[in-house]
């Protein structure tokens, strides 16, 4: 009998329709400072002219340092605290305010893939093909319709590309057994209209340490796939169908 080891199939479903919004750059004496865009008000803004505290890592970031799963995002987030055990799966604080999953009380802090509403314990797997994570500091009931009194946490993927294809392959390994694989696919179908992007990640890790009862170490196995279409019929308007699966 094994009781650390869980197996979990998620599926998520998600569309949303949006409004492009212009990335601009700011000259000045010869140097362009290019804006941070953030969407915490639920329309994309720079982070300058948004009235909340928020801290957001961009994909690049989190490639550089070697993030892999959700809660690493929590070693370059001050404030924030992220654990899943055994015991208590899914726990996120923020600024110290948090709550135990078990309880089946409403959740302090809210998870959000696409703006679409997850459940933390579905959260804390492995992290591929992001476009920007945010954490948003404070209430965010006004805008996301659910009270979230101590925060939330926004991961948004990686949208297609209109104009032209392309991918990406990369493969990590540790010498604590730890193997990640994760790889990208950009096909335009109607150039400048329809565009179709499928990733996916493999990645095997020691797990939270300890024993099993018949003295097998734990092992973290996740197997994730994305797939997302791009339909812009004009410049103004966009639609951004996404079916996301993740089995650990």
């Amino acid at each position: 009998m094994k009781t650390f080891r869980a197996s979990r199939n998620t599926l998520a479903l998600s569309i949303s329709v949006t409004l492009s919004c212009p990335v601009a750059l700011a000259q000045e004496s010869g140097f362009a400072l290019e804006e941070i865009v953030v969407t915490a008000t639920r329309r994309e803004q720079s982070m300058q002219d948004v009235a909340v505290s928020i801290t957001a890592l961009s994909g690049e970031q989190l490639e550089k340092l070697k993030f892999f799963e959700f809660e690493d995002m929590a070693a370059a987030t001050p404030g924030l605290s992220m654990t899943s055990t055994a015991r208590e799966p899914g726990v996120i604080a923020v600024r110290g305010i948090g709550f135990a999953p078990n309880s089946s009380a409403p959740p302090a802090v809210d998870v959000y893939l696409n703006e679409l509403p997850i459940d933390a314990v579905y959260a804390f797997t492995s992290i591929y093909d992001i476009q920007q994570m945010e954490l948003l500091r404070g209430p965010q009931g006004t805008l996301r319709g659910r009270p979230s009194p101590a925060g939330a946490v926004t991961m948004t993927t990686r949208r297609p590309d209109l104009g032209e294809v392309g991918g990406s392959v990369s493969g990590s390994f540790s010498d604590a057994d730890a193997q990640n694989y994760q790889g990208a696919l950009n096909v335009p179908i109607v150039k400048d209209t329809l565009a179709l992007r499928v990733a996916g990640v493999k990645n095997t890790n020691e797990g939270p340490g300890g024993e099993l009862l018949d003295g097998d170490e734990p092992e973290v196995d996740d197997e994730g796939l994305r797939a997302t279409v791009l339909f812009q019929p004009t410049d103004e308007l966009g639609f951004l169908l996404t079916h996301h699966y993740m089995d650990r």
